[in-house]
């Protein structure tokens, strides 16, 4: 609803949110439209009302011209959702609101009410005329002061304003507060001696409040009063008042109203859709109401609170209940008892003759979307509990009432796939709802991927489900899909008798933000550049209690699952807050700049890792490093490169090959002038990268010699460890493939280099490398011995990933002796389960089913290849769930005993069912 309020300086606002209109110029625009009452106002006449004579309305053509401007820049402001209600008419331009939508028509109507009301229900009256007058904040069409377009109007509004308020002292009077209302109108006749009503009625106040003298007072005071200053005698009312004074007219006395008629119960509303999705909820809501009496259902907009809460109703047997209380329009607390009488069927009278009418009831009571009206709703629920024994309540609202006893049960999207890995109830619901738009269809293979993915974007939100299977059916899935970067202008509006109160999913989520304090909006708005969730430390500046509060009223959902707890915005509501940050250019950089420092702070840990904590918090935090160093890619390439280096081992441990070769392909483009250390660092990764995609080890060489001349420009312990590290990749590459001459030069460089260096995971590295490669050139005693020396310095410097590729190497050497000589076997099964335990314990992917594949290998060495190629296959499917190549695995197994047999079986073909 686009409400436009004139009654005083003018407002608009779209679903409660208010519409800055901006200067006087666009003010008077608006205000004229509204006053034209959905008429075309023609251009000269705009002009006029806008700028007066003389002006710019004078030339029409530059009146116009002008007038478009201003016009376009409004329909900006007003959204998309309300633009088109601006529209063009023959020779001008109208606002097509209905009258309802504007606080005159609510006043009018509010008088009017009030004034049918007086006679038989006075308290009724006193509401209508009160809720009335609260429209009144001042003078009519006040940013069009002197325009003749609303002076007449004006003129009658100023007159039924001073009806309203007589009317408001008359219905006190009517309903028995005679001695309260007489100062209100001596007030009134201060104003306005002349109006003969207000005399009228301070004399009635007078008798009935037994003041018999004082009403003759009143009555000679108003005859002296217009004889002196207009020479008139009072008119037929206060002369027959007067004569019935005298005569002690029994008829002055306080009528006794007629009973009112009980006005019918609102019936519950019935949804249309099938619902799906939602019964564990449901069956969770049932028990809780069965237990408790007041249970609040929280979640996002769009979530489906009232579509659950109607779902219970629709099945519950009540002696009374249930009742639907809708108060998504309800402005404030002051209507809302008059709102649940009405809805509940109870007369509309005074508070303590609805709870009285309430206290006689049995059944639930549905107080709907909630947000906006916490606190009273919060003190009314206090006392309907207290006194109403058979009330139960049932409340959805964004954020709890926070009150003792309240049981919460917070409503969350849909899920996109289940436990098992079947898709789940979003999928469910949005094929549902297609197939309700388009009878008969069947989604394709392809389409159910769609659809899924469809689901994940719009984060199995209902509502915005809903309105994409709208979409259907103009649009496939995909395009739907690839049209998502504007997703509310895509999805439209919501239909004709939808459950939410608001037409669309933009609207919704503008009503949610719009009830944040401001501090509280100002920081939500700066978080949309966290993609996939953020933990606390992530967001330093946003004081606790503001992240407390946005997870209160569902902005945030909070996943307490994991340590450090993990909080996440709706993908819509990214949106939202991207079109609405005042400095989005400032949001982003800062937030690259904290995927920069997460990873310098991570990186000294990250190349060899104590335990699995910074692969798995990194691992949490990918999608935000993507979108940092994309980020830096565009605006501070340099930075793109510093950090893609920065995580070499992260994404070789994680799998993440392609993804990681394609950021370097890209930073290597964009900062070729980049430092030494950083390209140095990047060539590293480069090289690793190579190495692991088997086919590249030929290659891999040359990006390693590459860094090691750059890291020779300079002889800092970094430029040193930075050598030595290139040397002992180089050397492990030289493994791969059988050349013992380069292993063991670069494998005694990387020696020399940890020497000088200090740094025990350099030492434990370049003696591993020395010891693999005196294997490799037939030394394996010696070669073992090293290895073994790597393992054990590795593990007295808690290095376990270095021991774990430590004996791994040296349970590869055994496998290869254990050929000849049997009892190796134990002792190099033993080494390659210390090498899993420690990737394991590190949550390193990659060398993790690598060692399973030498295990796999070992298990048809030793005469079980059945065992052998289920272990296989078992790797197959991890390597499929994590997007590993096939050539990384062999790249890791190209010294193994028995590797003839696994280039098939890691392919996907089946293993040999013998030796």
């Amino acid at each position: 609803m686009l409400s436009c309020h004139v009654l005083g300086h003018t407002e608009v606002a779209g679903d409660g949110v208010p519409v800055q209109l901006g200067g006087p110029v666009p003010r008077r625009l608006i205000t004229a439209l509204i006053a034209a009452g959905g008429d075309v106002l023609s251009y000269p006449s705009l002009a006029a009302a806008v700028w007066g004579e003389p002006g710019p309305a004078r030339a029409t053509a530059t009146a116009t011209a002008t007038l478009q401007v201003y016009v376009s820049r409004l329909r900006g402001l007003l959204g998309p959702a309300d633009r088109h209600r601006l529209a063009r008419g023959p020779g001008g331009y109208q606002l097509l609101v209905p009258p309802e939508w504007t606080d005159v028509a609510r006043f009018e109507a509010g008088l009017a009410r009030a004034r049918q009301l007086l006679a038989a229900d006075p308290r009724g009256a006193l509401r209508a005329v009160e809720q009335a007058l609260r429209l009144w904040r001042g003078l009519p069409y006040l940013d069009l002061p002197g325009a003749g377009l609303v002076e007449a109007e004006t003129s009658r509004l100023v007159e039924l304003h001073e009806v309203a308020v007589e009317t408001r002292a008359a219905a006190r009077l009517a309903g028995g507060d005679a001695a309260g209302v007489v100062p209100e109108l001596d007030a009134l006749i201060t104003e306005t001696p002349y109006r003969e009503s207000r005399w009228a009625l301070l004399v009635l106040a007078l008798y009935r409040d037994g003041r018999q003298a004082d009403a003759l007072g009143a009555l000679r005071r108003a005859r002296t009063l217009l004889a002196e200053d207009l020479g008139i005698d009072p008119g037929p009312e206060l002369r027959d008042l007067e004569h019935q004074v005298l005569a002690q007219d029994p008829r002055l006395r306080r009528p006794i109203p007629p009973r009112p008629v009980t006005p019918p119960r609102q019936a519950l509303r019935t949804p249309l859709t099938s619902f799906t999705g939602r019964e564990t909820e449901l069956a969770d809501l049932t028990a809780r109401l069965r237990e408790h009496r007041l249970v609040t259902l929280t979640g996002p907009a769009g979530v489906g609170k009232t579509r659950l809460a109607l779902e219970h109703a629709g099945r519950v047997r009540e002696a009374d209940g249930p009742w639907l209380v809708r108060l998504a329009d309800l402005p404030d607390g002051a209507l809302l008892l008059g709102t649940i009488a009405v809805a509940t069927g109870i007369s509309g009278a005074d508070p303590d003759t609805v709870l009285a009418g309430l206290a006689t009831r049995t059944g639930t009571l549905v107080l709907d979307n909630c947000e906006h009206l916490t606190e009273p709703v919060a003190d009314l629920a206090i006392e309907l509990l207290n006194t109403c024994p058979g009330l139960r309540l049932l409340i959805t609202s964004r954020e709890p009432l926070g009150l003792d006893g309240e049981q919460v049960i917070p409503v969350r999207p849909l899920a996109i796939r289940l436990p098992d890995g079947t898709p789940g109830p979003a999928v469910a619901l949005l094929t549902d709802r297609v197939q309700a738009v388009r009878p008969g269809w069947q989604p394709t293979p392809p389409e159910a991927h769609d659809l899924e993915a469809l689901c994940a974007a719009l984060d199995g939100l209902p509502l915005a489900l809903e309105l994409a299977a709208a979409r259907t059916r103009i649009l496939t899935p995909r395009e739907i899909l690839d049209r998502l970067d504007d997703r509310f202008t895509l999805l439209g509006e919501v239909p004709r008798g939808s459950l939410t109160p608001h037409r669309s999913l933009r609207a919704a989520i503008e009503w949610s933000v719009h009830l944040l304090a401001e501090p509280d909006r100002a920081f939500l708005h700066q978080l949309w550049p966290f993609d996939g969730g953020f933990t606390y430390p992530a967001t330093a500046a946003m004081p606790l209690a503001a992240l407390s509060s946005l997870v209160a009223k569902s902005m945030l959902s909070a996943d307490t699952s994991t340590n450090p707890t993990r909080y996440r915005l709706l993908e819509s509501v990214r949106d939202y807050c991207r079109e609405h940050d005042p400095a989005p250019a400032r949001s982003a950089a800062a937030h690259a700049h904290w995927v920069r420092t997460l990873v310098a702070d991570s990186a000294d840990e990250l190349n060899f890792p104590h335990d699995g904590h910074i692969i798995r918090s990194l691992t949490a935090e990918l999608p935000n490093l993507r979108t940092g160093i994309r980020h830096d890619l565009a605006r501070d390439p340099v930075q793109a490169l510093r950090t893609i280096g920065q995580l070499g081992w992260f994404w070789i441990r994680g799998g993440h090959f392609a993804e990681a070769r394609a950021l370097l392909e890209a930073a290597f483009a964009a900062a070729p002038e980049a430092p030494a250390l950083d390209r140095a660092r990047a060539l590293i990764v480069h090289g690793d990268l190579l190495g692991f995609s088997g086919a590249g080890l030929l290659s891999a060489e040359a990006p390693y010699l590459e860094a090691i001349t750059l890291a020779a420009t300079g002889d800092t312990s970094e430029h040193r460890a930075l050598r030595g590290r290139a040397h002992y990749q180089a050397a492990f590459g030289a493994v791969a493939l059988a050349d013992a001459t380069r292993a063991t030069h670069h494998a005694a460089a990387a020696l020399t280099l940890s020497e000088s260096t200090g740094e025990p995971w350099l030492t434990a590295a370049a003696r591993m490398a020395h010891g693999a490669a005196l294997v490799l050139s037939g030394q394996s005693a010696t070669g073992e011995s090293a290895l073994t020396e790597a393992a054990a310095l590795a593990r007295q410097h808690n290095l376990p990933w270095l021991e774990g590729w430590a004996t791994h190497h040296l349970g590869q050497a055994l496998l290869l002796r254990a050929r000849t000589t049997p009892h190796l076997a134990t002792e190099a099964l033993t080494a390659l389960r210390t090498a899993l335990d420690r990737y394991l314990r590190t949550e390193d992917i990659s060398f993790t089913l690598i060692v399973l594949t030498t295990l796999a290998a070992a298990l048809h060495q030793f005469g079980a290849p059945g065992q052998g190629a289920e272990l296989l296959a078992a790797v197959h499917r991890e390597r499929l769930r994590h997007g590993i190549q096939p050539e990384v695995l062999l790249a890791g197994a190209t010294s193994l005993s028995g590797s003839e047999f696994l280039p098939g079986a890691i392919a996907g073909e089946p293993g040999p069912t013998g030796p």
